[in-house]
C-alpha cells in the first residue's frame, strides 16, 4: 500500500490508535514494520485521552530510537 500511495506522490504517516495502553513490545513491531514499508512520517495516537504529557513524552522518545531521523 505504501509504494502505491507513493505513486501518487503522497507521503505516508501512520501510526496505532489507542497506542497508549499498548505493549512496548506491539509498539515496536508496527513501528518498525512502518518505517520497513517505507512511510514517511509516523504519529503518536492517544485516542481516548488516556496518556499524560510524561508518557506521550516517554512514548515519543521510544518511537525516535524505533524510527531513524531523515
Amino acid at each position: 500500500m505504501v509504494d502505491y500511495i507513493h505513486t501518487y506522490k503522497k507521503e505516508i504517516c501512520f501510526g496505532m490508535s489507542d497506542m497508549p495502553r499498548a505493549s512496548m513490545d506491539l509498539i515496536r513491531k508496527v513501528y518498525s514494520e512502518g518505517v520497513a514499508a517505507g512511510a514517511d512520517k509516523a504519529g503518536l495516537f492517544d485516542t481516548f485521552g488516556v496518556a499524560s504529557a510524561a508518557t506521550m513524552k516517554y512514548l515519543s522518545t521510544k518511537v525516535r530510537e524505533i524510527i531513524p531521523p531523515r
